[in-house]
């Protein structure tokens, strides 16, 4: 006896490949909103990352004396300028420039922080406001020169 083939239809139908693109592109999207925000609070914590790295730079120079003077950083537009002295210089040779973020707002009630040589004090105690976007942090210095984010 011969035996009988049976159709069995192969493949999709147009409503499960229509669904299957719409949920993959549901997850796209939601995927794509999440990338957005985490890509901005890296931007943010990079930026505080710098800023803490140049105090603690600034304030270990201070205090181990080099050049024999106390060691500022200024908060430039463009950049951070870590100097050495009692006040900031433009253009001063031994001026040392660091990219800064030019989208991210930097609030500090003066442009300079100066940390006097061998005890890394500063005059007053400095609230540092570090804002992009949604993101806002602060900083603070106390008189001993402290850093506290």
């Amino acid at each position: 006896m011969k035996s009988q083939k049976i159709y069995t239809p192969k493949g999709f139908t147009l409503i499960e490949i229509l669904i299957s693109v719409a949920i993959t592109t549901l997850l796209l999207g939601l995927a794509l909103f999440a990338s957005f925000d985490f890509y901005d609070s890296y931007i943010f914590e990079s930026e505080i990352n710098n800023v803490i790295s140049l105090l603690e730079k600034t304030r270990a120079e201070a205090m181990n004396n080099i050049a024999g003077a106390p060691t500022g950083l200024h908060f430039g537009t463009e950049e951070y300028i870590l100097f050495r002295g009692e006040s900031f210089i433009s253009g001063d040779a031994l001026n040392e420039n660091f990219p800064k973020n030019p989208n991210i707002n930097i609030a500090i009630p003066e442009s300079d922080i100066i940390f006097s040589q061998l005890s890394g004090d500063i005059k007053n105690q400095t609230l540092i406001t570090v804002t992009y976007k949604k993101y806002q942090r602060f900083i603070t210095l106390n008189n001993e020169g402290g850093i506290n984010w």
